[in-house]
């Protein structure tokens, strides 16, 4: 639980930069008129958060997809904890 709150810390600084910096660049008006990316985006944020991937891909897709803060709160902390839990449990069986 601390490890995927202290991930959500580091998450929210650069989702909020992102949000605020990046987002408001990029051309969002075909993002907002196709029901399929707009479904898409957040999906794909979640799934990059819980891999062992670097997480700014999905944090990118999460922000530009215009989640609200505290839905991307909610799903990142739920995505780092599961990411966290699985990477212990193949390492545990591994090992």
């Amino acid at each position: 639980l601390i490890g995927a709150l202290g991930a959500v810390i580091a998450d929210s600084l650069l989702f909020t930069l992102v949000k605020k910096e990046v987002a408001p660049e990029l051309p969002t008006q075909k993002l907002s008129k196709n029901p399929v990316l707009r479904f898409l985006w957040p999906i794909l944020g979640f799934l990059i958060i819980v891999s062992p991937l670097p997480d700014e891909l999905g944090l990118t897709f999460l922000g530009i997809s215009g989640t609200r803060s505290w839905k991307f709160l909610l799903v990142s902390f739920c995505a780092n904890f599961i990411g966290i839990f699985l990477l212990i449990e193949v390492v545990h069986r591994v090992f």
